[in-house]
């Protein structure tokens, strides 16, 4: 089976921004509500439901006392009427109203006071274009098909309009059936650019696959189009809403397969079901054992460890000191284990969004019990050492980190994120425990926390600036949920070409140095390529090229030994 992912596929503009206010003000306590469904897509909902926002569908349902509530307008938007009407209940509202939808809402109105009438096509129970229809003030009529329009009574002035989601192909016959009607017709593109892509894009893809599956909301207007178009092609067509309906297809071995996804759909939706189906295809072919072998390596953090084994020997080498191997196996086990039990630990109550938390997810105690094993370990193995207490006390703020108290509050404070703490503890355990109680503070000791922390801060960085989706969902704040991808690879791409400079520089006195800038390019080269996150590069396939970035640290260690 060959899988092709479309490009445009996922979340919109509009369903963006507004799960994202909605996620900015979101109260465990349940005092923020959206005016109706925020999104046409019962994940993002339940979600949503989880956090603390709760939806209501009519004004009446607003609790007595609304002083200290919010209600956030969803990216459909609202009338005016509607908008009044909660204006006078005196609650605070959050305007998610997508901007494409407000400026068709800005016509109509403008239009209709100029005495037009309005033609809006597109569906006329739809939430968008109810709240549409509310800004004129002059007749208005709703079509959806050319045979509706050619039904309309004779108007002399007419504005036309379009829902933001509308077909294309079915926009432009119905306003070319109005232009001939009547005398005077203002025709505006109000169709989203965004729909316009996805539509073209899986029309295109429908001449070129076997089958195609849409993932999306099953009351999702866009989402049930991208389906139409695609079946109108005459190619098999599957409307999904999850991983799990994948079970009732047909076989597609052997089939070329296009994916889709509306634009309320979440990323990891779509994750999910790409990921589903990779697994299937590569489970019956010993063609993909070699990849298979690799993504259990990725998915079981063994990777993960033996590029700290890596950085560990770097870390030694940079500062001439003699390899401590019970301190170089504990800082792995150490780093192990508390990747492992931070998932098991902090949980995912979306059900996994990444193909590692989804592994996690209903299995939470084998991984706590993976994670305490390698933890025990390490510290019996620096147990008479002087490192013994210093790993003690890491292990104490890395388990704390992730729990609820009041520690984790500081500790979170003082790390300002998840992505310093993980730099912070990797940097600890490959700087300090590798070389035992030789550790000392020297200009070598602070040049191998620069590299290590440089280099593990951008890894950490470019892996969540591609789940920034899900971790604002789960409440995980990280750097990128807070900067914004732009910023945040900004930020990397800076830290990246310091720490390049810097070793070039220093390489002056040892050239041999010069090759610890390799992993920093590499990453620049990640960053250049896959930071946009491209839906045909598997997560499992990112994560397993970032962890490289680790192995290729080792390059200065293998050469420096061999000249």
């Amino acid at each position: 089976m060959e899988i092709i992912v479309a490009q445009n596929a996922g979340f919109c503009m509009g369903v963006k921004r507004a799960v994202e206010l909605a996620l900015a003000v979101s109260q465990p306590r349940g005092r923020v509500f959206t005016y109706g469904q925020l999104i046409h897509n019962p994940q993002t909902v339940e979600l949503l439901a989880k956090r603390g926002v709760k939806q209501i569908n009519d004004l009446s349902d607003l609790p007595a006392d609304c002083s200290d509530a919010t209600l956030i307008i969803r990216a459909h938007g609202i009338s005016p009427g509607e908008r009044a009407a909660i204006k006078a209940r005196g609650i605070k509202m959050v305007d998610a109203t997508c901007p494409r939808v407000g400026r068709v809402q800005a016509i109509v109105r403008k239009h209709s006071r100029l005495g037009y009438a309005i033609v809006i096509v597109g569906d006329s129970e739809h939430p968008e274009v109810r709240a549409i229809g509310g800004y004129a003030e002059a007749p208005l009529f709703t079509v959806a098909t050319l045979a509706e329009a050619k039904d309309l009574p004779f108007l002399q002035k007419v504005c036309v309009v379009a829902q933001t989601t509308c077909s294309e192909i079915d926009y432009q016959a119905i306003t070319e059936a109005i232009k001939q009607s009547f005398p005077e017709v203002v025709i505006f593109d109000t169709i989203c650019d965004s729909t316009e892509k996805r539509q073209k894009e899986i029309s295109k893809m429908a001449h070129s696959v076997d089958a195609v599956i849409v993932v999306g909301g099953k009351n999702s207007a866009n989402t049930r189009r991208l389906a139409k178009i695609a079946s109108a092609v005459g190619t098999r067509t599957f409307h999904i809403e999850s991983e799990e309906e994948l079970a009732a297809l047909p076989p597609m071995q052997g089939y070329r397969v296009g994916i889709s996804a509306g634009a309320s759909t979440p990323n990891w939706v779509l994750d999910r079901v790409v990921q589903r189906l990779r697994e299937a295809n590569s489970s019956s072919s010993l063609k993909m054992l070699p990849s298979r072998l690799g993504a259990l390596l990725v998915k079981s953090d063994i990777l993960s460890a033996i590029g700290a084994l890596s950085l560990c020997l770097v870390s030694a080498k940079i500062q001439a000191k003699p390899i401590d191997i019970s301190g170089v196996s504990a800082a792995v086990l150490f780093l192990f284990a508390m990747h492992t039990l931070h998932r098991s630990i902090g949980g995912d109550f979306y059900g996994g969004s990444s193909f590692r938390m989804a592994a996690y997810f209903g299995r939470e105690k084998f991984f706590f019990l993976l994670g305490v094993f390698p933890l025990l370990a390490s510290l019996v193995l620096v147990y008479s050492d002087e490192a013994f207490w210093f790993l003690v006390i890491l292990a104490i703020a890395g388990i704390f980190y992730n729990t609820p108290s009041p520690i984790s509050h500081v500790l979170r404070k003082i790390t300002v994120g998840k992505n310093v703490a993980v730099a912070l503890a990797w940097t600890s355990a490959t700087v300090v425990l590798p070389v035992g109680g030789d550790f000392a503070f020297t200009a070598a000791s602070l040049w191998a926390i620069i590299v290590i922390f440089s280099l593990v801060l951008c890894r950490s960085l470019l892996s969540d600036t591609g789940e920034m989706q899900e971790d604002g969902f789960a409440g995980r704040k990280t750097l990128p949920t807070v900067w914004g991808k732009k910023t945040t690879l900004t930020v990397v791409r800076g830290v990246l070409a310091g720490t390049t400079i810097l070793i070039t520089f220093l390489a002056f006195a040892e050239p041999l140095r010069a090759l610890l800038a390799v992993p920093f390019f590499y990453l620049w080269i990640y960053a250049s390529l896959y930071a946009s996150r491209s839906p045909n590069v598997s997560g499992v396939a990112l994560d397993g090229l970032l962890a490289v970035s680790y192995l290729l640290a080792g390059l200065y260690l293998v050469i420096s030994e061999v000249y």
